[in-house]
């Protein structure tokens, strides 16, 4: 009994040693290697768990420091604001998930439910109307080191929702039929050069995207089936469904429910306004950036399906500016482990108003294997042509 008493003892001693000695997370601090322990408490409290898993050993071995900066104001994305207000009262969310009436803007700027608040973080501008972004992949194994890489470039063209590119807001035709485009083209290294995918995503949830596929090796197409789009692209840990962190296509079986709304960290490429390569910026399996305290919701979305990858996922949602943000993703697989993660690395363009990503970082917590995709948006306000979006189009551009 008297040793019973002692280990209780014992173990309120060192629970009120480290509360005593616990720091608070706030603007002008700066975690490193040497005061990172102090700061443990709060750091698990402000990061979800997978970043705070990666950042903690990052800051363990040396490779960064988490510099913690003061709040900047961030606008919304052009025409996100001026779309919302004019098309939001129309919009209703039926039993099965469908949303109806929605032109483009966030649909419920004032979410009642973790459904209306999901729709709105799923319809989040990410990116422009019509986009392309030449990329790159950093694969980094479990000990911080480069493995390889491989280059492509994206096309993307949205063909509902759209606010700042004509036409606007739908293509004229499309009458709520297609989504969204989205073509890639590898162009690096030669083993894996001239690897071509679309993906065609059509509104109406019941029908399932149209993706295809053309593998230079075998020097044939292929239409991809739904469990294709969770395998992981190249060797990577990327698959297209964590695209945007959250990209599956929202179906009749998901459900939804709000787990919390508090501050966190997020990830900034601020850095004293400076604009360094992100590749200069990769540390280990971290990236070297600053950091500012930001309102989130984080819900939680439930698959309901044994024959996805995932069972769940909990996203984050910035709360601030009215575009809904996704900032991260944590995925857990079917027997409920954490598995894969995706993080949003951002920043305010000034030149082209545009506060969007800057790379993703993916993560598998079982294996510790971490890919980084880095890219730079082109923006010139034109339109993408439609050719960038046929096979007959991509395959010239593979060969």
């Amino acid at each position: 009994m008297l040793k019973m008493i002692k280990s209780i003892f014992l173990l309120l001693l060192i629970l009120f040693t480290a509360a005593a000695y616990a720091r608070e997370i706030k603007p002008g601090v700066i975690i490193d290697k040497e005061n990172y322990s102090d700061y443990l408490p709060a750091l698990k409290n402000m990061l979800c768990p997978s970043m705070f898993v990666a950042y903690t050993e990052g800051l363990e071995k040396g490779w960064i420091t988490m510099p913690v900066v003061e709040k900047k104001k961030v606008p919304p994305p052009p025409g996100f604001i001026e779309a919302t207000n004019k098309y939001y009262r129309q919009c209703k969310l039926l039993p099965n998930n469908q949303l109806t009436n929605w032109i483009a803007g966030a649909p419920f700027p004032k979410p009642n439910t973790a459904a209306e608040l999901a729709w709105n973080a799923y319809k989040t501008p990410s990116l422009p109307d019509d986009a392309c972004f030449p990329s790159k992949f950093h694969l980094i194994d479990k000990n911080g080191k480069k493995e390889r890489g491989f280059t492509w470039v994206i096309y993307k063209k949205f063909w509902m929702g759209r606010r700042h590119v004509a036409p606007l807001p739908e293509i004229p035709g499309n009458n709520d039929i297609l989504d969204s485009k989205e073509s890639i083209i590898i162009t690096s290294p030669f083993d894996v050069k001239g690897f071509i995918q679309l993906r065609i995503r059509y509104w109406d949830l019941s029908k399932d995207d149209e993706c295809y596929s053309y593998l230079p090796a075998l020097r044939r197409l292929r239409r991809l089936t739904g469990s294709d789009l969770t395998d992981p692209l190249l060797g990577s840990d990327t698959i297209p469904d964590d695209f945007q962190i959250w990209r599956q296509k929202i179906n009749s079986k998901i459900t939804f429910k709000i787990l919390e709304t508090r501050d966190f960290l997020a990830p900034r490429y601020y850095l004293g306004n400076k604009d360094p390569a992100t590749e200069d910026l990769m540390k280990g399996n971290c990236l070297q950036v600053e950091w500012d305290i930001r309102p989130f919701y984080v819900p939680e979305v439930m698959t309901n399906d044994p024959d996805y990858i995932y069972s769940k996922r909990v996203i984050y949602i910035e709360k601030e500016n009215k575009s809904y943000c996704l900032v991260w993703g944590d995925n857990h697989d079917q027997k409920g482990r954490l598995w894969r993660s995706d993080a949003q690395f951002s920043n305010y363009e000034p030149s082209t108003g545009i506060h969007g990503a800057r790379s993703h970082s993916y993560r598998n917590l079982l294996t510790k294997h971490a890919t980084f995709l880095v890219f730079k948006v082109i923006l010139d306000g034109s339109e993408i042509p439609l050719e960038k979006f046929s096979i007959k189009h991509l395959l010239k551009g593979a060969r």
